[in-house]
């Protein structure tokens, strides 16, 4: 099972379960869990900086996409 259990995972997985295979705390889980929020975080930021930059768009468009309601197609007036 070990065998498929691998050949299923990523390599960044493996790793990661390398690094994890020693006992934790409940703290050091924690802090765990904020740093990899951190890192999508970043990663979401950059990509959306990146998005916006790659349409020109500046603070006007900031400002008319925080007045609209994007889940229902409904402007806020």
């Amino acid at each position: 099972m070990a065998a498929n259990l691998e050949t299923s995972l990523t390599p960044a997985q493996l790793e990661i379960l390398k690094v994890l295979a020693r006992p934790m705390s409940e703290q050091e889980i924690l802090e765990l869990k904020q740093l990899i929020v951190q890192f999508f975080a970043s990663k979401l930021s950059q990509e959306a900086a990146r998005v916006w930059d790659s349409n020109g768009w500046g603070p006007e468009d900031t400002e008319s996409l925080r007045k609209r309601h994007l889940r229902s197609g409904v402007k806020n007036a």
